[in-house]
């Protein structure tokens, strides 16, 4: 039986521009400032996948990706 989905959060600081909107848009509180105020996946392991912060990004700064692991034989 498969776990639970895990997923990677990646934030291009260089794109973002500090709005906050992921930050607001997230359910599962995944992102928090750092001192310049840009957004970072502060708890990616709370992300559910739901993509709410890639599609509010003005900037295009966030992918997320599903992690997939190799089942062992």
């Amino acid at each position: 039986m498969p776990g639970k989905k895990t997923y990677d959060v990646v934030v291009d600081f260089d794109r973002c521009k500090a709005c906050g909107i992921c930050i607001n848009v997230c359910p599962t509180k995944v992102f928090d400032k750092r001192n310049d105020f840009k957004a970072y996946p502060a708890h990616p392991e709370k992300c559910v996948g739901c993509l709410m912060c890639v599609y509010s990004c003005p900037d295009f700064a966030i992918k997320i990706y599903e992690v997939v692991e190799e089942e062992a034989v």
